[in-house]
């Protein structure tokens, strides 16, 4: 499954058919959302360690884009981590050469993949300066699928805000947990982000209830189990999981990201 997520740069977008083929605490936009506090895990956080790639084509100086990209990530850690009992830490930096005449996200995936070798249990994240953002619906960023080793992320967009940007980064980590995209118009999960709801104040960036306990058992999985695959995650869970993937697939049937995750249930863990 890939996920491959999109982007409007006009305020108000309207939510969209989308196709998947399986210190920024004062920023607008990120406000603790209390729907987290019924899925927060007891006990400490457990790491997933990140490195954070830039392209080429990244215009700021190291030290400035790192600085950028970890805050960041922190920032949506410290979102993620009261749905979950995960937290995502900065473990290095790093930079790769993407192909200038790629104007496929897919493809660019296929490509950051090939470059990057990413070890067991780490995740890769690029941020890609290679695309510019057009008015209109604009591939954001993707990935493989759920617990995948690979996200890309297009950085490039001079009009987007920072606490949007942090919207689409919770956003592809909620599909890295196994989220989907939801109808609620308030939730990170909306198939389309930067639509200027993050740039306000009093937007909470936080997960409908569906996906909220998705990737709570999920993350639940990883710290307890250690599993690196979703196909790993124990049959009870994944019976667990099966109601909210059903709303959602009857919530939004032109989605099929939750029906094909119905699909790997049903044979993995049947009732």
């Amino acid at each position: 499954m890939t996920h491959v997520d999109f982007v409007s740069t006009r305020p108000c977008s309207a939510l969209g058919r989308v196709l998947i083929f399986l210190g920024l605490a004062l920023l607008p936009g990120f406000v603790p959302d209390v729907r987290a506090q019924s899925a927060q895990l007891g006990g400490p956080s457990h790491p997933i360690y990140v490195k954070l790639y830039v392209d080429e084509e990244e215009p700021l100086r190291d030290a400035v884009w790192q600085e950028k990209l970890q805050q960041r990530l922190n920032a949506a850690s410290d979102i993620l981590v009261a749905y979950t009992g995960l937290r995502f830490v900065p473990a290095g930096y790093g930079t790769w050469d993407s192909q200038d005449d790629l104007r496929d996200l897919n493809k660019s995936l296929e490509e950051f993949e090939r470059e990057i070798t990413v070890p067991r249990r780490r995740l890769a994240i690029g941020f890609s300066s290679q695309y510019k953002f057009q008015v209109g619906r604009n591939n954001l960023g993707g990935t493989r699928g759920p617990l995948r080793s690979h996200i890309l992320i297009r950085e490039y967009a001079p009009k987007v805000q920072e606490a949007e940007r942090l919207e689409v980064l919770v956003h592809e980590l909620g599909h890295y947990l196994g989220a989907v995209h939801s109808t609620d118009p308030q939730s990170v999960m909306r198939p389309i982000l930067a639509d200027g709801k993050a740039a306000r104040r009093s937007f909470r960036i936080g997960f409908d209830q569906e996906n909220a306990q998705i990737i709570r058992l999920v993350g639940r999985e990883i710290a307890q189990r250690r599993i690196d695959h979703f196909v790993q995650i124990a049959p009870e869970s994944l019976r667990k999981m099966r109601p909210h993937y059903a709303a959602q697939s009857q919530a939004n049937p032109s989605d099929p990201a939750a029906k094909k995750y119905l699909e790997v249930i049903d044979r993995l863990a049947p009732q």
